[in-house]
């Protein structure tokens, strides 16, 4: 959706989407058919990159958590960057630490750590960044989503008795007022739980600027 968005509305540009999932990007390739200005390709969007490519501006969405090494992955997109580069960073955070803490043990739960590497919370998920080289553009948004955590569950439980013990995890975790106002939790009539907050940060972000690198995209291959 992000490709075929960034295609119509920047029809000037060339887009180049990248993913690790071939059903991603089979989906991706369908979507964006119709458009002369869009490349999608199966890799990772940090080492499959060309080494003389140059990016005006980078988006990675709801990915950093899969990374054991934040630092070192993204020091590593300074090569694909030019002085001007903007990079867009948008992630799951959690309000507070308690919620964090309740976030991991759901994961733990449902077996999806090996997926879900980090758990980020709002208040130093910046400083993560910082540490990379990376500096704000402009201030950061929060955008909040509410989910049904029943239907999220579902999805995630490999087994209904998984899911079976990651509500009641829910519903013991609510005694803590901290973390049942913070993450907005409602239960239903039948004590499931029916409503459960999603808090995205958007960072515009660029990496401080060294004579080394390109002034623009000019010279190198651009997207």
């Amino acid at each position: 959706i992000l490709s075929r968005y960034l295609a119509s509305r920047r029809q000037h540009c060339s887009v180049l989407g990248i993913d690790v999932s071939r059903g991603m990007i089979s989906l991706a390739q369908e979507n964006t058919s119709s458009f002369s200005n869009v490349a999608v390709e199966r890799g990772c969007w940090i080492d499959d990159l060309e080494a003389d490519a140059r990016f005006d501006c980078i988006i990675i969405k709801n990915s950093l958590h899969l990374l054991p090494r934040i630092e070192e992955r993204l020091k590593a997109l300074r090569r694909v960057c030019h002085r001007s580069t903007k990079i867009v960073v948008c992630e799951t955070v959690s309000p507070n630490e308690k919620c964090r803490q309740f976030i991991e043990g759901l994961f733990d739960i449902l077996k999806s750590k090996q997926l879900k590497k980090q758990f980020f919370m709002a208040e130093t998920f910046y400083d993560k960044l910082r540490q990379c080289g990376l500096q704000r553009v402009t201030a950061p948004v929060l955008v909040r989503q509410v989910l049904d955590p029943t239907i999220w569950l579902d999805a995630k439980s490999s087994h209904r008795n998984q899911a079976s013990q990651a509500k009641r995890y829910i519903r013991a975790a609510i005694s803590n007022q901290n973390i049942r106002n913070a993450m907005e939790i409602v239960l239903d009539a039948q004590g499931s739980p029916r409503q459960m907050l999603r808090l995205q940060q958007i960072e515009i972000l660029q990496f401080a600027s060294e004579k080394s690198m390109p002034l623009d995209a000019s010279s190198a291959f651009s997207k």
